[in-house]
Order: structure tokens, then C-alpha cells, then sequence
């Protein structure tokens, strides 16, 4: 059951900000702090009475309504050209496929050759 005790904000932004860099402010300071955090030194925390007190750990998990994951993911609104973070249908395509078997999708082996080839394929502003 989900609880408000257990549900912790990521961040806290401007929606202005948002707009204007798609959350990558946000994610590129997280992705720094998440490096060091896995690290062999990890991350030294200030906490009073607790000297070079230093943690490690690692992201387990990641939570978001459809909205927020779209954000995060680089989709863009339902109304995109690329709106399925599931598959990579394009909204020209849409009516003529009758079968999920008629579609590329999002899987690991496709993950590894986006990673392995360096490119971005479905950028934001398609």
C-alpha cells in the first residue's frame, strides 16, 4: 500500500525550468551525485557528531506516473510523433498496425544497440 511517509520527492524544480531543459538540469546534477554515491569512495555526508561519515548504495528502482515517465524517459505528450515508451510506433503508423507482433520494441537487445552505437534516435522534438 502506498503511504505518504514513503513517497520522496526526487526534486523539487520550477516549472519554467522544466520547459526549458526537459529536466536535463535535474538529471545530469542526479546522475553526478548517483556516480559518486556507487563509487568505491561513495558519497561523505555532513552530519554532526559523525565525522567522515561516508555511504554507498546504488538506484533500485524508479516510480512515476505515465506523465512523469514520459518526461524523464525524453517522450513527449501523447500527441508525439514517438508516444509509446513500450514501442517505437510512429503516430503515421498507428492505423495500420493490428498486432503487437507488426511492431519494434523498446526491449534490452534494442537498449544495448542505441547504447552501443552512441545516437540518439528518438529525440525529444520528434
Amino acid at each position: 500500500m502506498s503511504q505518504l511517509s514513503h513517497i520522496h520527492p526526487f526534486a523539487v524544480c520550477k516549472t519554467l525550468d522544466v520547459v526549458e531543459d526537459n529536466f536535463g538540469f535535474v538529471l545530469r546534477e542526479f546522475m553526478k551525485e548517483l556516480e559518486e554515491l556507487e563509487s568505491e569512495e561513495g558519497m561523505l555526508l555532513d552530519i554532526p557528531d559523525m565525522q567522515n561519515f561516508c555511504i554507498r548504495g546504488t538506484l533500485v528502482s524508479v516510480s512515476a506516473d505515465t506523465k512523469g515517465a514520459h518526461e524523464i524517459g525524453g517522450l513527449m505528450s501523447p500527441s508525439a510523433n514517438k508516444f509509446c515508451r513500450l514501442c517505437l510506433i510512429h503516430r503515421s503508423e498507428i492505423n495500420f498496425k493490428s498486432n503487437v507482433d507488426q511492431l519494434v520494441l523498446r526491449d534490452y537487445d534494442y537498449d544495448q544497440a542505441v547504447v552501443a552505437s552512441n545516437e540518439r534516435v528518438c529525440d525529444i522534438s520528434q
